[in-house]
């Protein structure tokens, strides 16, 4: 009975909060700059009300209250979502530094054989209770059994044992001071066992996401568009993100694929995710829209990963939406990079040697056809096929050998 009435309050009281900061929200009655304190400070309220309500009743409060802002209409969460997740990777690190802290280190010793015998029963029953819980769902013998493996045990195993541990303390029960030190044993045992065969055991049971190995390309001119032919051409995935229609056809007349949707929208990230994207080059001509999608390549990607073409004195101050920079001598408006006197081709990366102003390096492509952006770095020396800008022979200067 207790339980049912701490659940009803607990839904309650959360579904009220929920909807309560998505209203402040949505009327725009709480400051941009204070959405993360403000929700952070409904969720502590939330969970106090909801205990004063009922015993207990605060864990489901805020659940429900998660559950609401995720799901509902009002306004855009997506921000909050994000410091939720910085804001427990702090938490859980402090909570795992205190909860160890009350850990004696001679009786951590002590149970270190018997937290070994009880890391062997969990990997054994671990199977059972993955293939019973997965009755029904449409998972492959595969990856029933790679999930078997993976049964790290966190900070709800160790929260748990030292709440025990105090209580049973308090009662007199015999061995109470040696179920927090076995839990932190079981703990870093299957946290390790999970951290050593995670990689090696995706593999084996094949359900590792291949690598991504393909390359968004975002810009008219015409360098770029020829540098994703040669791409293609060596077997790199090419996703060309068109600003224009002209382009997304030219895109398409040279074999490649084309994005001509809202930047802004999800069918981005899924065109992305479906091509296999892991690098992007950014040489949209406004700087509004440059700007705008590397930012948002910057969420999708990792802003290691994102590249913009810009003259080298526009990088002079730092800015999340300049993105890494890449090839700016293409980018000079006086080095008249025009395909009379400019071409794309691909040569091995062990004849670029020294610097020339008659090649440009753009992408080395090492084993796989796994292509890497060569911002700032030299290709010479480097092992495999370099796709390169290269000054036709006659136009100012000898062309590289090929």
């Amino acid at each position: 009975m207790t339980l049912a009435a701490s659940a009803a309050v607990g839904v309650a009281v959360g579904a009220a909060a929920g909807f309560g900061l998505a209203a402040l929200l949505r009327f725009h009655l709480v400051p941009d700059r204070l959405h993360n304190p403000v929700a952070l400070a409904a969720a502590i309220a939330c969970f106090v009300a909801a205990n004063r309500l009922s015993v207990e009743a605060g864990l489901f409060a805020t659940t429900v209250m998660g559950i609401v802002l995720v799901n509902q209409r009002l306004a855009p969460v997506a921000h909050i979502a994000a410091f939720g997740e910085d804001l427990g990777v702090l938490i859980l690190g402090a909570l795992f530094v205190v909860l160890g802290s009350a850990v004696d280190l001679s009786a951590l010793q002590s149970v270190l054989a018997p937290s070994a015998l009880l890391l062997v029963v969990l990997l054994a029953t671990r199977p059972m209770a993955v293939w019973a819980a997965t009755i029904g769902a449409r998972l492959r013998g595969n990856e029933r059994w790679y999930l078997s493996l993976m049964a790290p045990r966190g900070v709800v195993a160790a929260s748990v044992a030292a709440l025990f541990s105090v209580s049973l303390r308090r009662q007199g029960v015999d061995g109470a001071e040696i179920l927090a030190p076995a839990a932190f044993c079981v703990i870093v045992g299957t946290v390790l066992f999970a951290s050593l065969v995670a990689r090696p055991a995706s593999r084996w049971f094949r359900v590792a996401d291949a690598e991504p190995r393909g390359v968004l390309l975002a810009g008219d001119q015409w360098w770029l568009r020829d540098a994703g032919a040669a791409l293609a051409a060596s077997g790199v995935p090419v996703l060309v993100v068109a600003t224009a229609d002209e382009v997304a056809d030219e895109a398409v007349a040279n074999g490649l694929l084309s994005y001509a949707g809202p930047l802004d929208d999800d069918e981005l990230a899924e065109a992305m995710h479906g091509v296999g994207v892991g690098e992007a080059v950014v040489a949209a001509g406004g700087d509004g829209v440059a700007s705008f999608l590397v930012d948002r390549l910057s969420d999708l990607l990792g802003r290691r990963h994102v590249y913009r073409v810009a003259p080298a004195e526009r990088r002079r101050r730092a800015s999340r939406s300049w993105g890494r920079q890449a090839f700016p001598e293409l980018a000079d408006p006086d080095a008249a990079v025009d395909p009379e006197r400019w071409r794309i081709t691909t040569v091995p990366a062990l004849h670029l040697v020294g610097d020339s102003a008659d090649v440009v390096p753009l992408f080395l492509l090492r084993e796989d056809a796994e292509p890497v952006v060569l911002a700032g770095r030299r290709a010479g020396g480097l092992d495999g096929p370099a796709v390169v800008a290269e000054r036709c022979a006659g136009e100012d200067g000898p062309a590289a050998p090929g």
